[in-house]
């Protein structure tokens, strides 16, 4: 086990000249060159008087630098859960300014863009002050159930606290090993995970982005080991007929979070990988609550395990985490998820709220329908989840006059891809509804209440005779 500094302690660590911080397709970025181009930026940025500030960098090389350096320079980091136009148009009535490596025209605020020719430029001394760690927070965004994006803000403490309890777990078997992600760095999974826990480990930092198998083995075999950091949905759709036996031996673990895996999804990643993947569960609320590794491939139920520092009980069927790295660690906080205890674990039992998870990415339905109901097409809409092949959102929809008339006009398949082009403003393509129905009015029963199954019902006809929404 490695062990885990803080942020400022890490800065301050004597005799590790030349430890490999960065490992980029531009070649190894190694401890002094990584400072002096942190420091450089810090020095701008604390020269600034802009205090809250959006980060959005595609490239992970230059989001590791710019976030280290917004934490010295005690900035609050707001990390969006998207990069969509919507979305960072909505930031700027609450941010001062955007740091990004693509410039974005219509930001209004100031605006820092960053890139490989920025950090050659902006490198400076390796002298760095410390002191305004603890003044700076990160501001992780989340899909409330109220139908808004819900800010949910973080101390670098709370994670510091967190990433010392993922390591008094897994930092035995993870000894040496490279991280491998295959998710964004936006999330808190993948900022914890990605990014915090390898720095303050002292582990290497690998900036690729692996979005396809085939690359991810390459990938594996440029490394003695590896831990491969994923998401249910890409673990499940593994295509087993590539060439992972020769990859096995390298592969110390496997990762999971955004969505609890299924039993199949568990047995392709054991046959792939030859391991077991650990599944993480928790959000951006309450950072990492449980663990588990699924015990067979025919059984999905297999129960949760607290992190260690973690407790949980459940109150009116729903579970309630307590953990050090709350914002009120002796209040605790009640999820959304039904659950019940079984010895010191517990097993879920589906979400008590509107919240869908999508390919592994959380969805607010109300804030769909809310966006969807902006539109002069729209008077009413109401989202359900429909389970398949795969999970994905219907959407019924009572159509304006202007909509109906379009409809008329154009037909089904052309209005429904005009309503994803508004959604996708605000919402990744993946999470966009594949399935519509365009009624006169909206089903309710005698209590004026929509019924889900009534509705879900409405999707249920042959899909070969059903127009789809193809990506």
């Amino acid at each position: 086990m490695k062990g885990v500094l803080s942020v400022g302690q890490w800065l301050n660590q004597k005799n590790v000249d030349g430890q490999v911080v960065l490992l980029e397709k531009q070649g190894i970025c190694d401890r002094g060159e990584f400072l002096g181009e942190v420091a450089g930026l810090t020095e701008q940025l604390r020269s600034r008087p802009e205090q809250r500030w959006v980060l959005v960098c595609d490239d992970t090389g230059l989001f590791v630098r710019s976030l280290l350096a917004m934490i010295l320079s005690g900035k609050t980091i707001f990390l969006p859960a998207n990069s969509q136009p919507g979305t960072l148009h909505e930031l700027q009535s609450i941010t001062d300014a955007l740091l990004t490596d693509q410039w974005v025209d219509d930001f209004d605020g100031g605006q820092i863009s960053v890139g490989r020719d920025f950090f050659a430029k902006v490198s400076g001394g390796i002298e760095l002050d410390s002191s305004a760690v603890e003044q700076a927070s990160l501001v992780f965004y989340t899909s409330g159930s109220s139908g808004q994006p819900k800010p949910v803000a973080k101390q670098i403490a709370q994670l510091e606290q967190e990433i010392q309890a993922l390591e008094t777990l897994w930092g035995t078997e993870l000894n040496d090993a490279v991280v491998l992600a295959c998710v964004s760095h936006q999330h808190i999974y993948g900022v914890l995970f990605r990014i915090l826990w390898p720095l303050l480990s002292g582990r290497a930092i690998e900036t690729t982005r692996y979005e396809y198998p085939e690359q991810l083995i390459a990938g594996i075999h440029q490394h003695k080991a590896v831990a491969v950091i994923a998401s249910p949905a890409q673990l499940d759709r593994l295509p087993t007929d590539l060439e992972w036996h020769s990859v096995q031996r390298s592969v110390a673990m496997v990762f999971s979070s955004g969505a609890p895996l299924s039993a199949s999804g568990a047995g392709v990643t054991d046959a792939c990988f030859g391991s077991v993947p650990f599944e993480v569960l928790g959000s951006s609320e309450t950072g990492g609550v449980a663990w588990r590794q699924q015990s067979s491939v025919s059984d999905s139920s297999s129960g949760w395990q607290p992190l260690p520092g973690v407790q949980v009980v459940i109150e009116d069927g729903l579970l309630k985490v307590f953990s050090p790295w709350l914002d009120n660690p002796e209040a605790g906080y009640l999820m959304a998820d039904r659950a019940t205890l079984t010895g010191n674990k517990f097993l879920l039992q589906g979400r008590a709220d509107r919240i869908a998870k999508i390919e592994g990415k959380r969805v607010s339905l109300s804030e769909m329908e809310r966006r969807l109901c902006q539109s002069s097409l729209v008077s009413d809409a109401w989202s359900v989840e429909l389970t398949g092949r795969r999970m994905l959102i219907g959407m019924v929809v009572v159509l304006s006059d202007e909509g109906r008339h379009l409809l008329k006009e154009h037909g089904r398949l052309f209005l429904s891809r005009n309503l994803r082009e508004e959604l996708s403003e605000f919402f990744e393509a993946v999470t966009l509804p594949r399935k519509w129905r365009f009624l006169d009015w909206m089903p309710v029963n005698q209590q004026g209440k929509r019924v889900t199954s009534e509705l879900v019902n409405l999707f249920e006809v042959d899909e070969a005779t059903e127009e789809a929404i193809h990506e």
